[in-house]
């Protein structure tokens, strides 16, 4: 009898172990690696540093991708994170990182000197008055995976958006027009901004 009681506990030691080392190795989900991270400061002195302000950041491959944090690099607080497979206007502030994968950066005076060109526009954060015109639009859903949410929001500003969106559209398969000012952001996700041919 003891000897059953011994060989008990003797197994449950080594399922144990064995348990706690599949846990152990496990891999862990990485962080994202990104092309570019730029540092945010009052006063810019290097490559990897930019001022604060209003930037778009231009998708060049596929789905471009990026995370604004602010705090020291190890403990980050996340402020807005977003992905776009056309453009992405994000206001960056003194001490925020700015961190982007497949795409360019142009501040508001590089974007401004392209004048304002409207195309289908979709899925991005764009600005009325640089994007697109002011006015009415057209806005229709795009084909998307099954679940998969087709919006449309409009934003006073392009940095945290904790406030949330002043209006928002969830669509099916169909379009609205809507009434949009300039220096509005409006997020698309799923949906286009139709121009219809001149």
């Amino acid at each position: 009898m003891r000897k059953h009681s011994l060989t008990r506990i003797l197994s449950l030691i080594v399922l144990l172990s064995l348990t706690a080392t599949a846990i152990a190795c496990q891999t862990k989900p990485k962080p994202v690696p990104f092309d570019r991270v730029l540092t945010v400061n009052e006063n810019p002195s290097g490559e990897g540093e930019i001022a604060p302000g209003l930037y778009c950041l231009v998708a060049t491959e596929g789905v471009g991708l990026f995370n604004l944090t602010e705090g020291p690099i190890n403990r980050e607080t996340p402020i807005r994170s977003q992905s776009f497979s056309t453009r992405a206007w994000v206001e960056v502030r003194d001490g925020e990182t700015l961190k982007f994968n497949n795409s360019g950066i142009e501040t508001y005076e590089q974007r401004q000197q392209y004048g304002c060109f409207p195309s289908r526009l979709s899925n991005g954060f764009f600005l009325v008055g640089m994007d697109v015109f002011p006015g009415m639009i057209t806005i229709r859903t795009l084909d998307a995976e099954e679940g998969e949410t087709k919006l449309f929001e409009i934003y006073h500003d392009a940095h945290d958006l904790s406030e949330g969106p002043v209006e928002r559209h969830v669509l099916e398969d169909t379009w609205i027009d809507v009434e949009v000012k300039e220096g509005e952001f409006l997020h698309l996700q799923n949906t286009e901004i139709y121009v219809p041919p001149s």
